[in-house]
């Protein structure tokens, strides 16, 4: 599981992996090129993660994340014909912060 894409497999459309340390674009890493601009965030938004994920070995990653604070922080992705498909599978990793009642 603790394997990272090259960007060239067969089908992949877009693959963002959300693990830069800052900036505003969040790069398309596919042959597509169809890179994101996230909305409503600025560099803070980028934190070190602590998630077991990475390339082969999970002890000798040192993983970026970012996260979405406000309801109004996004991600634009140009709409592009490269996304029309009939069938498109979505595929990410998330951590929930919250509290007992909190989530109303």
């Amino acid at each position: 599981m603790c394997k990272r894409l090259i960007g060239n497999e067969i089908g992949l459309v877009g693959y963002y992996r959300f693990d830069h340390t800052n900036g505003s674009t969040l790069t398309d890493l596919s042959k597509y090129g169809n890179h994101g601009t996230l909305m409503n965030m600025s560099d803070s938004d980028w934190i070190t993660s602590g998630a077991a994920i990475g390339d082969d070995s999970v002890y000798e990653y040192i993983c970026h994340a970012i996260q979405f604070v406000d309801p109004d922080d996004h991600v634009m992705i140009p709409n592009d014909s490269d996304f029309e498909k009939s069938t498109l599978t979505f595929e990410f990793w998330a951590r929930i912060d919250w509290t007992a009642g909190s989530m109303g």
